[in-house]
């Protein structure tokens, strides 16, 4: 795996363990000017978009493909709704529980940890 690909493999990791955590932990993660719902499915997104082919390419099972691809496509349907993207949302609707079980799922599939996510990567603008 080239340099460029590890590091969209380990941004799509920390976007995976994101969001597997708890709400409380997700706002703690990111900063306080951020709308977190909104963040939390962005990273996913655009780390997703840079990764896929990456994991793909891996001995990954087709398991993992198939949950990245399902909680891609579960983020995609809850943006059709805006009552889902509120904190409150995000800390008790079963839709935000579900991703996080897909996630945690993702991240057993790959073999990866469920820690919290190394954010460095990313760099928030006021």
């Amino acid at each position: 795996m080239n340099k460029l690909d590890k590091f969209n493999y380990d941004a799509l990791i920390a976007a995976v363990q994101l969001l597997a955590m708890p709400c409380k932990l997700q706002v703690e993660a990111l900063p306080s000017f951020v709308s977190v719902p909104d963040e939390v499915a962005l990273i996913f997104d655009d780390a997703y978009k840079a990764a896929r082919h990456v994991v793909e390419s891996l001995d990954a099972n087709k398991n993992a493909i198939n949950l990245l691809n399902d909680l891609d496509s579960a983020l995609d349907r809850m943006s059709e709704n805006s009552e889902l993207w509120s904190l409150q949302a995000l800390d008790t609707d079963s839709e935000w529980g579900k991703c996080r079980l897909l996630a945690k799922d993702i991240l057993e599939s790959l073999n990866e940890p469920f820690v919290s996510p190394k954010l460095e990567f990313i760099q928030f603008v006021k």
